[in-house]
């Protein structure tokens, strides 16, 4: 969506963020494996935009 609306730098950010806490492997919700709330796995996406 954010490419689609011009905002390339934006979503190669969130990218990169979401990338990144999916190799730590430490904040994964249930569906890929882990036991992190939503919540928490958007706490540490935010963190990772940082």
């Amino acid at each position: 969506m954010l490419v689609h609306l011009g905002e390339t730098s934006a979503a190669n950010r969130l990218r990169s963020a979401v990338e990144h806490v999916y190799a730590e492997q430490k904040h994964l919700p249930p569906d890929v494996g882990g036991d992190a709330s939503t919540g928490e796995f958007t706490d540490a996406v935010i963190a990772g935009l940082g």
